[in-house]
């Protein structure tokens, strides 16, 4: 087993949002010089379907990592894609326009990967009728279309309120994970 580094990001489809790569970086110190300007942005990219095992603080691959794709020496990437980490600045809209939610996690699993979103609108209306958890909401990527710099999901507050209402159990306290669509 030889250690490369840590995954530093995923590369994502530009259409379909699925998940491509995972952006290998050199660890703490390589990436620190990198990003003070002192060492070229240079990392490399391991296709998901050459991971042939994720361990509690590793990844098996299946390729020595010398023969990987890497960014250009500014970190862009050679294939069609956009970097996870890219996403997480962009604006949340509903399918009307309006939105104010923000990106917080992916969560990869095969063609049903999900972009796990908190929206606090949704969740104020919720807190009206007595919901009084935390909410994150999962959709998935095949769902979510990029425009510009927005993330745009495929329903609407109203729509979201209604269904949790619906399915979902108030609590005084914790936190509940609502999966689109319901």
């Amino acid at each position: 087993n030889i250690e490369f580094g840590s995954v530093e990001d995923i590369v994502l489809d530009r259409i379909t949002l699925s998940p491509t790569h995972l952006v290998l970086g050199a660890g703490f110190f390589e990436e620190l010089m990198e990003e003070l300007g002192k060492k070229k942005d240079i990392d490399e990219l391991a296709p998901l379907d050459i991971i042939r095992e994720v361990e509690q603080d590793c990844l098996v691959i299946e390729k020595q990592h010398d023969h990987l794709d890497t960014t250009d020496d500014r970190g862009q990437l050679p294939i069609d894609g956009i970097k996870y980490s890219k996403l997480l600045n962009y604006q949340i809209m509903d399918e009307i326009g309006d939105f104010d939610g923000n990106l917080l996690d992916i969560l990869i699993d095969g063609n049903n990967s999900r972009f796990v979103f908190t929206v606090p609108t949704v969740k104020e209306r919720l807190r009206q009728v007595g919901y009084n958890q935390r909410f994150e909401l999962t959709f998935l990527t095949s769902d979510i279309t990029l425009q510009a710099s927005e993330i745009h999901l495929p329903t609407n507050t109203d729509d979201i309120v209604s269904v949790i209402e619906e399915k979902v159990t108030a609590k005084l306290k914790g936190k509940s994970v609502f999966d689109w669509p319901g």
